[in-house]
Parts: structure tokens; sequence; C-alpha cells
């Protein structure tokens, strides 16, 4: 599996299309949740969606995962869009010993990571696939 920023395997026409079509509270800025996931086929068909909140913290910080979703697995990233130089935390899945069931997998959204082939990511600017500013991750299947 291979791990992209800032290059999605779709044009950003369709990413606004997938956003207008599946998530329009996102698109018209009515939400809050300003990171996208988008889940797509091997024919790089919509497969299914949805929008987590960004968590930021400041370096040296403890995290505690609430106590429903088990051990989890953050992979840690420094974030230019940070004052003062903090990470950008993402959970990508259920660490060894985490809880499965709803919930599980990729993002949370019931998918193996073995049945993974690439997670793209990539910022937007206010205007271009929604209202505001978004972060979009495309899930590609095998």
């Amino acid at each position: 599996m291979r791990l992209v920023s800032d290059a999605l395997p779709v044009t950003d026409d369709v990413v606004a299309k997938l956003i207008s079509t599946y998530l329009p509270d996102v698109a018209a800025g009515r939400s809050e949740e300003m990171e996208v996931v988008l889940v797509i086929d091997v024919n790089r068909q919509y497969v299914k969606s949805r929008t987590m909140r960004s968590v930021t913290v400041p370096e040296n910080a403890v995290v505690a995962a609430p106590g429903a979703l088990g051990a989890i697995q953050i992979t840690p990233s420094v974030s230019p869009d940070v004052a003062g130089g903090g990470m950008r935390m993402m959970q990508v899945g259920a660490a060894p010993g985490g809880t499965a069931g709803a919930g599980s997998g990729v993002f949370g959204m019931d998918i193996p990571l073995s049945a993974v082939s690439a997670i793209n990511s990539k910022k937007f600017a206010a205007g271009t696939v929604a209202t505001t500013a978004v972060r979009v991750i495309v899930v590609s299947m095998k």
C-alpha cells in the first residue's frame, strides 16, 4: 500500500462532484467536519464516504482514545497548518489488540487495510471543491 500527499487518483472536478452529490452539507459549508474520506474501487467508482473533524494537538501532548474505540493506531505527521509547529494526527485503523467490529478498519469504515491499494490526500482551499477549505482523503481499493 502507498501513502501519497497532495496528489489524488481522481481529478479535482470529480472530487467536487462526489462531495456535492454524497456530502452536500460539506459542499455548502454547513458542516464542521472538514476532513472528507472518499472510497473508490479499482475502476475509480464511488464506494462510500464519511467526514471527520480535524484533530490537532501540540507537540508533546498526550492523546488518549475514547474507550469505545479501543486501541487505535495513529500516524503523526508534521503539519504546516498548525501555528507553533504542532502535529496532525490521523486514525488509519485499529492497532493490534484493538477492538474489532463496527467502525473498525481504515478510517473506521469497516475496510480492512489489506483491501486498500493506496491512500492519497490533498488539501483544498475554500471555494474549490467546497465552500470552505477541506482536506480530502481518497482510499483506493484493490
